[in-house]
């Protein structure tokens, strides 16, 4: 996989941004019944001399639009047999939601599966890795069109006013002192790889329930309370509705959240998933999947292809 180049679209080509949606429902696909998808968007371009450059780079770009509404579950793929090409897509505000290179090692396809966090009309850049890429390409932007379940949180709570907050750590079980008093339900310390700082441990992903909400909590140890607990404080912030999850005795679905993941056969420290149980020594069927970026500081959500994650309990 090659290096990831971060832009942004507006007036001019510039800085560096991210969007996390929260009040908005969240928006599930039953896996029950066969699928169809709806065409959003489905173009036959060219990128030759004379089209849009980044500055960055000097690549090329063509870009197109769809509109979309919030929730909504897309599948946005650009290919071409005559260079690489990159993918881009820009919210309705013109921050960059993701992007991708490569869908897979080996497969030069970009793809995203993204779900739109606000309605509005979406910009997607149709752009070749280098300065080098030039010819034909095809882009298509696909709607699943499944039967759906809307969850709507009770909107008296922000979850995103949770970034910027501080918390102690508590056991599974006992109510945060967050906006709420949602339930901690434990989490994860975000394990470095050979060879990074020891301080990297001060990173982690706490998990909540909040009214019927899953929330995950990017979160920094800042220092520790006279008993030893940590006193943690908030990045980032996403969310996915609690139904159909095993997180206590209250909710026994059949998917539940999980970190130790691999991307592409490599473990990654920084993923983690919505996973479904399975009797078997990697977890493969992904619902949901998020990276916890310790360099950007955000939660990123991630296409599901090429992750697995261990499952603790195989062989036991």
């Amino acid at each position: 996989m090659k290096p990831t180049r971060w832009v942004r679209i507006g007036v001019a080509l510039g800085a560096i941004a991210s969007l996390q949606g929260f009040g908005s429902p969240i928006v599930w696909a039953q896996d029950k019944g066969p699928q169809s998808e709806t065409i959003l968007l489905s173009v036959e371009g060219v990128l030759e001399d004379g089209d849009n450059t980044i500055p960055m780079d000097g690549s090329l770009y063509d870009d197109h639009t769809f509109d979309g509404n919030a929730g909504t579950q897309v599948t946005i793929t650009l290919e071409s047999d005559e260079f690489d090409p990159y993918l881009l897509v820009f919210t309705p505000t013109g921050e960059l939601l993701d992007q991708n290179d490569d869908v897979s090692e080996g497969d030069l396809t970009a793809q995203l599966v993204l779900t739109l966090p606000s309605s509005g009309t979406y910009t997607v850049l149709a752009n070749a890795f280098d300065a080098t890429g030039r010819g034909q390409y095809t882009l298509t932007v696909s709607q699943d069109t499944a039967e759906e379940i809307t969850v709507q949180s009770d909107t008296s709570v922000n979850f995103g006013d949770y970034i910027g907050l501080t918390f102690t750590g508590a056991p599974p079980g006992q109510s945060s002192s967050l906006p709420g008093n949602p339930t901690h339900l434990g989490g994860w310390i975000i394990v470095p790889e050979e060879n990074m700082s020891p301080n990297d441990l001060n990173f982690g992903v706490n998990n909540v329930l909040a009214q019927e909400t899953l929330v995950f909590l990017f979160s920094e140890v800042i220092g520790y309370e006279d008993d030893g607990r940590a006193i943690w404080k908030v990045l980032d912030v996403t969310r996915v509705p609690a139904e159909n999850l095993a997180l206590n005795e209250s909710h026994r679905g059949d998917y539940f959240p999980t970190s130790g993941c691999l991307l592409n056969g490599t473990a990654d420290p920084e993923v983690f998933a919505i996973v479904r149980t399975e009797d078997q020594e990697f977890f493969s069927d992904i619902q949901q999947a998020w990276r916890a970026n310790r360099q950007t500081l955000s939660l990123e959500s991630l296409p599901v292809e090429g992750i697995r994650c261990a499952n603790p309990g195989w062989g036991v």
